[in-house]
């Protein structure tokens, strides 16, 4: 389902034509419903990634994408380094095998003295959604219905229809919830989405 499939299916559910129910009100709600399914899904498998990043001789940043939430673990071969918190730099640095999250990047220690390569499995926002196919949002692609429940619910707050709110997000909390137990049915490895980058 992508983004104009499902603002026909709310305007047409709810009766209203796209002068009440903008295009910019409907982007709006939608990522009130993105955000709840980017907290609530926190732990799926499939919200995971695995990068693998090159670092050169001499180097110790790691930049991030803009869509990673959390960094889970990195490693260097099958050595897990330990993560420190900001501020910490110079214990970090006498240990060894650690990093630290900045932020946009992390910092490694030590420095690799040669390129080295740095696995990070991390946890991924959905991928919004757009005009076109949403290949890459596993929620619309393969669960429309929560989506559906989700924006029915907030606009059903929008159009100030407390009893349809309430009932719609019932169903959407109760998607969601199914959908977080279905993936303790779904291997780490089949759910990760792989993605490789070199510095």
């Amino acid at each position: 389902m992508n983004k104009n499939e499902l603002f026909d299916y709310v305007r047409t559910f709810y009766d209203q034509d796209a002068v009440t129910l903008t295009d910019e009100t409907l982007s709006t709600l939608t990522y009130a419903v993105e955000g709840t399914l980017n907290r609530r899904l926190l732990q799926h498998p499939r919200m995971r990634v695995r990068l693998a990043w090159q670092v050169a001789a001499g180097k110790d940043r790691i930049p991030l994408p803009d869509d990673l939430v959390d960094v889970v673990d990195v490693k260097l071969g099958q050595t897990k380094l330990r993560q420190y918190p900001l501020g910490l730099e110079e214990q970090a640095a006498k240990v060894g095998s650690s990093f630290i999250n900045l932020g946009n990047c992390l910092q490694v220690f030590p420095a690799p003295a040669e390129t080295t390569t740095y696995l990070i499995d991390a946890v991924q926002k959905l991928q919004p959604l757009t005009t076109s196919l949403s290949g890459d949002n596993w929620v619309s692609r393969s669960h429309a219905d929560v989506y559906q429940a989700g924006m029915l619910s907030q606009v059903g707050g929008f159009l100030r229809d407390s009893a349809a709110q309430a009932a719609w997000d019932g169903k959407f909390q109760q998607l969601i919830e199914e959908l977080h137990l279905q993936g303790w049915n779904e291997s780490y490895e089949s759910a990760s989405i792989p993605r490789a980058s070199a510095a």
